[in-house]
């Protein structure tokens, strides 16, 4: 049976690489230079990340770094080095997962998301840290200071989820209150305005939001409510309005009320509701919506198939259907759908036979790999 914990930490990731699996191993694929399996090459097909680890929970992928927890609660990273986000003191780059916070199951980490400016954040005791880059303000200290070991935002102890993205974060805390800081282009901090913070600020007055997710410049979210909101750049048609109109506070998009899952990616939305359906909107022009089409839409559009999640990189889209089988479309240049080639697909296309496969999660806005858990 699926370990609940980490059934619930897997699908709550957002965008740029990995597959889980119910024996929680870590699997990957896409352009090798950070992917984690110890070396530089490029793989077309999923390959398994530090096998001694069998108790993977999330991971995420950034620009060039790699963070992932286990269902444990220790954080490992791996990737770039230059911000410290990985090795603390140690700077070097590293090709395989470094344990760095934790050990031997007593880490005691909550949740983790990884950002695509070499930053992440983690919540511990309700308390909320990030390490990392921090120059636009994503570190929530009130400057633009990198840190090369967490450090706790704040000093409030009631964070209930965070989701960090490229130089921008978001956080909830139990009260259902929405907070963000860092980089505020096109608004996607939903502050009103395009001013970046340095530290966290309250998301208007509602107490009602349950989960938020971004990988780029469209964040969106989801209330406890069922409604769906989204906000930032909407160029492409991403906030589901008929129009390409870019929106600096949350825009609900259409009027349905049991959306469980959402994804944003840098220029598209992607979520599915209570009934397993999975609709989509914005940049399509690497067939990434999997409708078939290059088109962009700008209104949302439902993918045939049975949903319990899906992951978004770049212009690249992982899913996996409520009968386990794992499927990948739109843009296919580094191998990172696990096909086998490097042919763009606009259609949904199941990757090998298997039907164990029971999350695929990241982040990241330029990432080329995806991770998964099997």
């Amino acid at each position: 049976m699926t370990n609940p914990r980490r059934m619930q930490m897997a699908t709550a990731g957002q965008s740029g690489g990995g597959f889980f699996d119910v024996s929680g191993n870590l699997w990957a694929a896409g352009e090798g230079e950070w992917l984690g399996d110890n070396t530089t090459v490029n793989k077309s097909s999923p390959v398994q990340i530090k096998a001694s680890v069998t108790d993977w929970a999330q991971a995420y992928i950034g620009t060039d770094t790699a963070v992932a927890i286990t269902n444990t609660g220790d954080i490992y990273a791996w990737g770039e080095g230059s911000q410290a986000a990985h090795t603390g003191p140690n700077t070097g780059n590293v090709s395989s997962p470094v344990l760095i916070s934790g050990g031997a199951g007593s880490g005691g980490w909550s949740a983790l998301s990884g950002g695509g400016g070499n930053n992440w954040a983690a919540i511990k005791d309700g308390k909320l840290y990030t390490c990392g880059s921090g120059g636009q303000g994503e570190g929530g200290h009130g400057d633009t200071a990198s840190r090369s070991s967490p450090v706790q935002v704040g000093s409030l102890t009631n964070w209930a989820s965070v989701h960090a993205s490229d130089r921008a974060h978001f956080a909830i805390n139990t009260d259902g209150e929405l907070f963000s800081w860092g980089y505020n282009s096109y608004g996607r901090l939903a502050l009103g305005d395009t001013t970046n913070r340095s530290s966290p600020v309250q998301v208007g007055s509602l107490t009602n939001w349950l989960t938020v997710n971004f990988s780029g410049y469209s964040p969106a979210a989801i209330k406890t409510d069922g409604t769906l909101w989204a906000w930032g750049y909407g160029g492409s048609g991403s906030h589901g309005q008929g129009n390409t109109t870019s929106h600096s506070s949350p825009v609900q998009v259409g009027s349905a009320t049991n959306w469980t899952k959402v994804r944003g990616t840098n220029f598209s939305l992607m979520a599915i509701n209570s009934d397993n359906e999975l609709w989509v909107c914005g940049s399509n022009g690497d067939g990434e919506l999997g409708d078939g089409s290059t088109t962009n839409r700008s209104s949302l559009v439902q993918i045939n198939g049975s949903w319990l999640d899906l992951n978004c990189i770049q212009s690249a889209t992982a899913g996996i259907k409520t009968d386990g089988t794992l499927w990948g479309w739109g843009q296919n240049s580094y191998g990172q759908l696990g096909l086998g080639d490097t042919t763009n697909r606009s259609s949904p296309t199941q990757v090998g036979s298997l039907t164990s496969w029971i999350g695929c999660a990241g982040a990241g806005s330029t990432g080329n790999s995806f991770y998964y858990l099997r």
